[in-house]
């Protein structure tokens, strides 16, 4: 089968969910063996509108440039000129059927286009752009309820100076009329999501085409996560990874951490680039970062996103159509906290993995139960659905694409709809309008230019003449006094010349006994000369002498030396015979305690014989 997408953007620029979604169901067809291309949208200007095939790649790729003023505006969605190219190109490739995902930087009329061809078409519907001319139905910060109608949408969407009232709604109701037209005029639309569906069914109730909710599948081969370690300590892991953009809701999320009872019992990583982000938004996110534990991870890819968090939160305000980035917290094992609306919150299913949109303080309060309760998260992490197969989705998508061949029917003229023709005029009239007004504005900035240009060399010019009367009226205010001056300069010059002349002759008398003096000076320095010269013979003979003193000294080094030799040789022997004299002293007191105890026992003896002595006496008389 052939089969020819339709699509907003493209690869290498545009990489959100969407083109991750055809980019993987192109690669799946093409393995089953249909022949598939794809026309995508471009940002780029071209001088006048075109279609040039991408030559990278094994699928065709089909860049749609576009001519014009302000082509990215809301109200720029309509184009005959594209519109003719695209007829054009679908003759020359003959698709079975033609798969439109977007109509952005393409045409509001695809659907008209094609079905005027007799192709059937099958759209997808990735946002909320059918109800609403900016997309996302995001208004002041919060999701919009409102019906498209003008009445609704005239101060909301965007405008541009030189529009009306009358001409934005207009643009409006034209805008609602041609997304009803492209319903109800495709032979398949499907949704990925039930909420998606209500909401557009809801928003957009003449299109009377019903809308098949067909999920989309994963994108990747399926992958085992890492088993979980315990949480450490008291600490919940969280993470948030996607586009840094107020209708995301990052904010929300930091905003809620703030109102838990314990902020710095969470930390949490932002994964998300910067360089397309308002520096606005981004300074708001690091102010309310501030006293949290936060990391800004900064750009990443899919596959650097761990799967060691406890939770991932995606806070968005916008309607979500389905969430790849839900899978992908899936696909890790990773339990996810979202909004009560949009396709996250059908998709999980449980009360505590969802919070009140838009709400701050009920996700904070979601947040601090699963920090107090762990088993109450466990529960989500054993919750989380397998996702679908890609192979599956395909074959389901391949029998859509028989069925709309089988179904389709070539409409009646009256189903195009007046109202969208008479809104094609009406565009085509504003174009003109556009182009003439553009011209007349480029040519009235010129001129602007031209006499701002003028009017600050004028002015430049007046500040230069003024100056130079100023100094023209100094210069004649102070003539006279100049003139005074310069008579008196002649008289002090005059004085001066005489006061020359009077120094000239005393300077004369002066030279002569200078002169004089230098004779006198020439004579010393002869002297000098002479003198200089007998010094420096006597220096020369004390440098003899004195190298012969140092001969002497050398000499007497030596001996000093030997002398210290022979001195510490003196030294050590007499060190030695103080050493032997105080082992004899030590020697002699020895004896001498000795002789003192033998002089002590004496005495105890002789004591003893002269009392034997007496006993003895007195037995014998």
């Amino acid at each position: 089968m052939r089969i020819l997408h339709f699509v907003h953007g493209w690869y290498p620029r545009h990489t959100g969910g969407t083109e991750q979604y055809v980019d993987a169901l192109l690669r799946e067809l093409e393995h089953s063996g249909n022949t598939v291309a794809i026309v995508a949208g471009s940002e780029e200007p071209a001088d006048q509108a075109k279609i040039t095939r991408d030559g990278t790649g094994p699928v065709p790729v089909y860049r749609v440039q576009r001519c014009g003023l302000y082509l990215e505006s809301w109200y720029q969605g309509s184009n005959p000129e594209v519109e003719q190219l695209i007829q054009e190109l679908i003759v020359d490739l003959e698709p079975d059927v033609i798969h439109i995902h977007h109509w952005r930087r393409l045409s509001n009329r695809l659907v008209e286009v094609a079905t005027r061809l007799g192709i059937p078409t099958v759209l997808t519907l990735h946002d909320t752009a059918a109800t609403c001319s900016r997309t996302f139905r995001v208004r002041e910060g919060a999701f919009c309820l409102r019906d498209p109608i003008a009445e609704n949408c005239r101060n909301c969407v965007d405008r541009f100076w030189f529009q009306d009232d009358e001409e934005i709604e207009g643009r409006v109701e034209s805008y609602r009329l041609e997304m009803a037209r492209e319903l109800d005029l495709a032979t398949v639309v499907i949704s990925p999501s039930q909420a998606l569906k209500d909401v557009v069914e809801w928003h957009q109730p003449s299109a009377s085409k019903e809308i098949e909710v067909i999920p989309h599948p994963r994108l990747y081969p399926p992958c085992t996560p890492a088993p979980k370690n315990p949480r450490e300590g008291d600490i919940l892991s969280l993470a948030y990874w996607g586009a840094l953009q107020p209708m995301k809701g990052v904010h929300l999320l930091l905003e809620a951490l703030h109102r838990t009872r314990e902020p710095q019992s969470f930390h949490l990583d932002i994964w998300g680039g910067v360089d397309s982000a308002s520096q606005e938004y981004i300074d708001q996110l690091y102010q309310l970062a501030e006293d949290l534990d936060v990391t800004f991870r900064g750009s990443f890819s899919a596959h650097q996103i761990p799967d060691h968090y406890d939770l991932a939160v995606f806070p968005s305000i916008a309607l979500e159509s389905y969430s790849f980035t839900v899978d992908e917290s899936f696909e890790r094992g990773i339990p996810v906290l979202v909004p009560d609306r949009g396709a996250p919150a059908e998709r999980v299913g449980l009360s505590d993995a969802t919070f009140r949109p838009e709400d701050a303080s009920d996700l904070a309060s979601h947040l601090q139960v699963l920090l107090d309760e762990p088993a109450r998260l466990d529960a989500l992490g054993f919750a989380i659905p397998a996702l679908p197969d890609l192979g599956e989705h395909v074959a389901r998508l391949l029998d859509i694409y028989d069925r709309a061949v089988d179904e389709f029917r070539q409409p009646e003229e009256s189903r195009f709809g007046s109202g969208v023709r008479r809104a094609s005029l009406m565009q085509s009239i504003l174009r003109s309008r556009d182009e003439r007004l553009y011209s007349l504005r480029g040519r009235a900035d010129g001129k602007s230019e031209q006499a701002l240009a003028l009017g600050k060399e004028l002015a430049q010019r007046d500040k230069i003449i003024g100056k130079r009367d100023e100094i023209l009226d100094d210069f004649n205010t102070n003539l006279g006094a100049l003139t005074k001056a310069l008579e008196e300069r002649d008289r002090e010059l005059e004085k001066l010349r005489n006061q020359i002349v009077e120094k000239e002759v005393f300077f004369s008398y002066r030279v002569e006994e200078h002169d004089e003096v230098v004779i006198e000076q020439n004579r010393q320095l002869e002297d000098y000369r002479r003198s200089t010269d007998e010094l420096q013979a006597m220096n020369r003979d004390l440098e003899i002498q004195l190298e012969n003193l140092n001969s002497k000294r050398a000499e007497l080094d030596a001996a000093l030396a030997k002398t210290h030799e022979e001195l510490s040789s003196a030294h050590t022997g007499l060190r030695a015979g103080e050493e032997e004299r105080a082992a004899l002293l030590r020697s002699i007191e020895n004896h001498e305690s000795k002789h003192q105890d033998e002089v002590s026992q004496r005495a105890r003896l002789e004591a003893e014989v002269r009392g034997l002595r007496r006993e003895l006496l007195e037995r014998d008389g």
